[in-house]
């Protein structure tokens, strides 16, 4: 359950004040908003500065985040605004810093979650001020009015300056708090690898790769913290110097960790598999490493290799999972098929192809054969029906069905998927079917689906079908809806 606005203008107000005792030049201005409402609280908020200077300055940041029309899933630093503010009645001038920040009220579960991420936020309060000073300074250049200051995108500047914030945080409220959140927070970034944040990214976090350096200075910023504006001070510094002897190569190593590991997440797998997968099933020795500290981190261990060996591996080679593919598609018909031998009954191919239609619909595509299976269970009844024996006939059907979907075709299909969950999360079946409908080469997956729908009554009649879709599931309803106890044996 989210904390209450309450509590978060209480932790909001205590912030800001910090804040403006390290520097009396920031401002930090929260906008609290809820899940889909930051625009209109952004709007609402400028119009009540309509009559400032300000204004100008305002409209121009927020008419540059409406345009990128963000999602605000998550809290964000949205910018900072260098203008001036009157002092004395009118006779002076002072320049401020306003840094603006959009806070999804309904993201934080506890004070400790919230006050933690505004901190890391305001981190960028203080770069903004480092840079626009430096920049006033250079040639003697002339403050600019109402200068606007957003963060850039750049991929590893943007990995450095969450290094950076997340450390800037961690140190400020351990300090605070006495206790130590510097572990808090590696718990809380390892976690993030293993599972699904809407509109959020891992891998552009990289604060495990940092953790040890950052424990160790923790122990020296405890030793000489000092009170109010000094604090601050030490925790930009420290972040700094533990983000400096960082290297590049160090941030390219936890993008394509965390880049996998969230591949694997989105397509339904669970932290334990992921981590066996990450730890056993590769050969990398700073992946395994991350793994192993990611698990001691979340307490999660990890499954047995054996048991995980089912699942595509994002580490291994292309080639590498191809082989398990053909081994896994195989070994799964020629257990169907005696199964089916032994009930006298098709029914667990069609099983097994509508849950594989089901993981697809995930993008958990490996060893897929679900349009094979069908037309197997097709040709197994009708040799029931003539009285011929159904083993080689039905194992004939299945491998020319197999070959008319390449690996080529269901990985690219798999990918595909995958990214557009990562955009949209989960999407219905009849979305689904209209997203395999957009390429030619998936017709016969898009066939298999809406069979498999239509079979578990998914998927209402549908009018105006055309022949090709026709083709691959118009068939008479010969089977009951009970099926026989059944274990699951794809992964």
């Amino acid at each position: 359950m989210p904390i209450s606005l309450a509590d978060i203008n209480n932790s909001i107000e205590v912030i800001e004040k910090q804040f403006s005792v390290f520097n009396d030049a920031i401002e930090i201005i929260c906008i609290p908003h809820k899940t889909g409402g930051r625009k209109q609280a952004c709007l609402s908020f400028k119009k009540g500065h309509d009559e400032e200077e300000l204004s100008l300055a305002l409209g121009k940041l927020f008419s540059f985040w409406i345009h990128e029309s963000p999602q605000d899933t998550q809290s964000e630093f949205l910018g900072t605004i260098q203008t001036y503010k009157k002092t004395f009645g009118g006779l002076f001038r002072k320049k401020v810093y306003l840094n603006l920040i959009a806070i999804n009220t309904d993201t934080y579960e506890s004070v400790t979650d919230f006050e933690l991420d505004l901190y890391r936020l305001c981190w960028n309060a203080c770069h903004a001020l480092k840079i626009s000073e430096a920049h006033d300074k250079k040639d003697g250049q002339k403050p600019l009015m109402n200068k606007l200051l957003i963060p850039k995108q750049n991929n590893l500047r943007v990995l450095e300056h969450n290094l950076q914030a997340d450390i800037f945080a961690a140190l400020i409220y351990s300090a605070l708090s006495e206790h130590n959140y510097i572990l808090e927070l590696a718990k809380t970034r390892s976690l993030e690898t293993l599972v699904t944040c809407e509109n959020y990214l891992p891998e552009k976090y990289p604060y495990l790769m940092a953790l040890d350096q950052t424990k160790y200075i923790y122990k020296e910023f405890i030793s000489r913290k000092k009170g109010g504006a000094r604090l601050l001070d030490q925790a930009w510094s420290a972040a700094k110097l533990v983000a400096k002897g960082i290297s590049q190569e160090k941030y390219t190593i936890w993008q394509n960790f965390a880049d996998k590991t969230q591949s694997m997440a989105w397509r339904g797998l669970s932290p334990e598999i992921i981590l066996s997968i990450t730890i056993d099933g590769n050969d990398d020795i700073e992946t395994k490493k991350l793994g192993v500290q990611i698990s001691a981190l979340t307490g999660i261990p990890p499954i047995a290799r054996s048991e995980s060996a089912g699942y595509y591996n994002p580490f291994k080679s292309d080639q590498e999972n191809e082989q398990t593919f053909s081994q896994l598609t195989g070994e799964l018909f020629e257990t169907l098929l005696t199964r089916a031998i032994f009930e006298n009954s098709s029914l667990l191919f069609l099983k097994t192809a509508e849950e594989q239609n089901k993981k697809l619909q995930k993008g958990q595509f490996m060893g897929w054969c679900a349009h094979a299976l069908q037309e197997s269970a097709d040709v197994f009844d009708k040799c029931l029906k003539t009285g011929q024996l159904p083993a080689q006939m039905t194992r004939d059907v299945f491998k020319a069905n197999l070959a008319k979907v390449s690996w080529d075709q269901i990985r690219t299909l798999g990918e595909s998927i995958l990214s557009h969950r990562r955009s949209h999360k989960n999407f219905s079946i009849r979305d689904f079917i209209d997203f395999l409908g957009i390429a030619y080469n998936t017709q016969l997956i898009k066939a298999s689906v809406i069979r498999s729908a239509r079979k578990s009554q998914e998927l209402a009649p549908v009018q105006n079908v055309s022949n090709s879709d026709k083709a691959g599931f118009d068939l008479e309803d010969r089977f009951s809806t009970k099926s026989p106890p059944y274990k699951e044996t794809l992964h």
